[in-house]
C-alpha cells in the first residue's frame, strides 16, 4: 500500500521508541489507523506487540490483519486468565453481568450498620437527605457508587467500609462475581509481569472510549505504549468510558487526518461541525479527503437513528415499502439482533398486560415487584435504568403494535459489520461506529447542536450553577461527537435529515416546533438508495432544492 506522509512519520517514530516511551496518535474517521498499526508492526519484526481491543468482535477481525509478532486480546481476557481461571479450579462459580438491585438490597439488610453509616456520611448532599432506609433511590445510589469504584483506577483502601465489605463478599461468593469485579481485581495487582516480560509495546486502540481500569493497567506496565484513537469519536461516556487521549502524558502526539472513506463534501460537513461545536480543549485538526470526488460503485446504504425509538420508527416506515413490493425483507439489515432491540419493550408490554414473573425473560422478572407501569417507570427513572425508560416510551407510543413490528423484524438479516450491495442497514449511531456505507440517511431524532450551544452560552453568561455548565458542556461534546460519527459512516452520499442539516446547507431554519413523531420518521423514500444514477441525481436535486424537509416525501412519491 502507498503510505501517506503522516503514516510514514508514525512508523519512523515508533522505530526509535525505547522501553517506557509513550506515543499518542489522533486518528480521524476513516484515516486508516488499523492499517497504520499493521505497518508499524511489520516495520518492527523483532519487537513483540500486545494489541488491546475493546471486544471479541474487534479481536477476531484484528487477528486476521496483524503479523505474527502481534498478540491481540481484550483486557478482560487478560484479567480472566490471571484472576478467574485459578479461582474456578478451587470454586465452581459463574461470572455474572452485574449485581442486581434486589441482590444488593437483600445483602444490605444484613449489613445495616455499615449501610446506615454510609447514608449518614452522605447526608450533606441535599439530594440524599430525604431518603428512607432501603428505598430504591438509596439502594441504587449505593450500586452506582460501587460501580463507579469498579470502573475507576482508585485503590481499594480509598473506599468506604461498606464498599470494602461488598468486595469481600464478592470474593467469598456471597454476592455475584461480575466481569467488572475481576477486571478491577486484575488492575489492583499493579504488577503485571505477564505483560512486561513478554511484550515490548502495548497498542491501545479506541483509546477515546477506554475503561479507566484498563488505562490503569496500561499505566502500570513498563513497556512502550502507543495509544490510538479519535477524541471526536468518544461516545460511550454514559457507559463509564473515558477519553484516555486527553489524560495520557505522551512524549509525542502524531496525527492521521487523511480520510480514505468519505468524499470531500462529507469531510467538509464533518469539519464544519467539529470546529464550531466541539467544546473540548484539544486543538482542532481538520480532515481532508483521500478520495475528494469519490463515488462508490456499490449500493450499500444505512439509515442511522439516534435512539432505538427512532430505529423502530424507521423500520415501521420501511414496512410500507415492503408491503408495496418496493423492498424485500432480505434487503433490510439490522446491526443488532431484533431480539436485543425489542426485548425491553416486549417485556414491558407483557408486564403492562399482567404477565407473571415466569412469563417474562429473566433479566426483566423484577418488573413484577411493581404494581403498575407508573411504579416501574418511577423506579427506572430513579435508578437511571435508561433502557427500561426507553422501553416504556416505546410501549406508550406503539402499544400492541410492537409484537407485530418485532415479528416482521425477525424476517430481516442481522449483520455485525459491513454489509453487501443492495441492502439498507438499520442502526443506531452508537452501533454504527466502525462501519461504513456508500450512502447514509441520518434521521431527525439527533439533538440540535445549536440549541445545546445556546443553552451553554446562557448558563455561562448568567453565571449558572457550575454543575449545570459542566453537564451541558459534556452534552454538547458527546452529541457533537455522535453526529460526527454518524456523518462519517457515509462514503459518497449523505441524506442529513437532522435538525443540524439546515445550518450547513444554508437553509433558513424553521421556527415552528416539530413534534417527536416527525423527528423520528423518514422524510425520504428508502428506494431512493436503489435508483439508477441518472434518476438519482434528479431526485437528489429535488432534495437539495426543497427548503422544507416535511415536503420531501410527497415530492418523491
Amino acid at each position: 500500500m502507498q503510505l501517506t506522509e503522516e503514516q510514514q512519520r508514525i512508523i519512523a517514530y515508533v522505530k526509535q521508541m525505547k522501553r517506557g516511551d509513550r506515543l499518542k496518535v489522533e486518528a480521524k474517521a476513516g484515516s486508516g489507523k488499523t492499517s497504520t498499526l499493521v505497518e508499524v508492526a511489520k516495520a518492527n519484526p523483532d519487537k513483540r506487540f500486545l494489541y488491546l481491543a475493546f471486544n471479541k468482535a474487534i479481536v477476531n477481525e484484528a487477528k486476521g490483519k496483524f503479523p505474527k509478532n502481534v498478540v491481540v486480546k481484550t483486557t478482560h481476557s487478560l484479567a480472566y486468565g490471571k484472576i478467574v481461571t485459578p479461582l474456578q479450579k478451587k470454586h465452581r462459580f459463574r461470572v455474572q453481568g452485574k449485581l442486581t438491585m434486589f441482590e444488593l438490597k437483600d445483602w444490605i439488610v444484613s449489613h445495616s450498620r455499615l449501610y446506615k453509616r454510609f447514608l449518614k456520611s452522605e447526608s450533606k448532599d441535599d439530594a440524599k437527605k430525604g431518603r428512607q432506609p432501603y428505598d430504591w433511590d438509596a439502594i441504587a445510589a449505593v450500586g452506582r457508587r460501587y460501580d463507579a469504584y469498579l470502573n475507576s483506577d482508585e485503590p481499594e483502601e480509598a473506599q468506604s467500609p461498606l464498599f470494602r465489605t461488598i468486595s469481600e463478599a464478592i470474593r467469598n461468593h456471597e454476592l455475584s462475581y461480575t466481569h467488572s469485579f475481576y477486571l478491577k481485581e486484575y488492575q489492583l495487582l499493579r504488577d503485571h509481569p505477564e505483560i512486561d516480560e513478554e511484550f515490548d509495546f502495548i497498542l491501545l486502540d479506541e483509546a477515546q472510549d477506554t475503561n479507566p481500569v484498563t488505562m490503569g493497567i496500561v499505566n502500570d506496565v513498563q513497556c512502550a505504549k502507543i495509544l490510538v484513537g479519535d477524541s471526536n469519536q468518544s461516545i460511550y461516556a454514559f457507559r463509564g468510558a473515558i477519553n484516555a487521549l486527553t489524560t495520557f502524558d505522551a512524549d509525542a502526539t502524531l496525527y492521521l487526518t487523511c480520510c480514505f472513506r468519505c468524499n470531500q463534501a462529507i469531510v467538509d460537513r464533518a469539519n464544519y461541525f467539529l470546529k464550531k461545536y466541539d467544546p473540548s480543549s484539544h486543538a482542532f485538526h481538520p480532515m481532508f479527503s483521500g478520495r475528494p470526488n469519490g463515488k462508490s460503485a456499490g449500493k450499500s446504504a444505512a439509515i442511522i437513528a439516534r435512539t432505538n425509538t427512532g430505529l423502530i420508527a424507521a423500520f415501521q416506515e420501511l414496512l410500507h415499502d415492503v408491503q408495496r413490493g418496493k423492498l424485500s425483507y432480505d434487503q433490510i439489515v439490522f446491526t443488532r439482533p431484533p431480539a436485543e432491540i425489542f426485548a425491553p419493550s416486549l417485556n414491558v408490554l407483557k408486564f403492562w398486560n399482567g404477565a407473571t414473573s415466569s412469563e417474562l425473560a429473566s433479566p426483566y422478572r423484577y418488573f413484577t415487584q411493581f404494581h403498575s407501569l407508573g411504579e416501574l417507570k418511577g423506579y427506572a427513572e430513579e435508578t437511571l435504568s435508561y433502557e427500561v425508560v426507553l422501553a416504556i416510551k416505546l410501549v406508550e407510543k406503539y402499544g400492541r403494535r410492537i409484537p407485530t413490528f418485532y415479528a416482521k423484524a425477525q424476517d430481516c438479516t442481522v449483520c455485525d459489520f459491513a454489509t453487501g450491495d443492495h441492502t439498507i442497514t438499520l442502526t443506531t449511531a452508537h452501533s454504527a461506529k466502525g462501519l461504513e456505507f456508500d450512502e447514509v440517511a441520518l434521521l431527525g431524532d439527533f439533538n440540535h447542536l445549536a440549541e445545546i450551544q445556546d443553552q451553554l452560552k446562557k448558563l455561562i453568561q448568567t453565571c449558572g450553577p457550575a454543575g449545570d455548565i459542566k453537564s451541558t458542556m459534556q452534552s454538547l461534546y458527546e452529541e457533537t461527537n455522535l453526529y460526527y460519527v454518524a456523518t462519517t459512516r457515509a462514503r459518497s452520499v449523505l441524506f442529513d435529515l437532522t435538525p443540524n442539516s439546515s445550518e450547513f446547507d444554508g437553509e433558513e431554519e424553521s421556527q415552528e416546533e416539530t413534534d417527536d413523531d416527525d423527528l423520528e420518521s423518514l422524510s425520504f423514500k428508502p428506494r431512493l438508495f436503489f435508483l439508477p444514477e441518472d434518476k438519482r441525481e434528479k431526485a437528489l436535486k429535488e432534495l437539495q432544492d426543497t427548503p422544507a424537509k416535511g415536503h420531501i416525501q410527497k415530492r418523491l412519491e
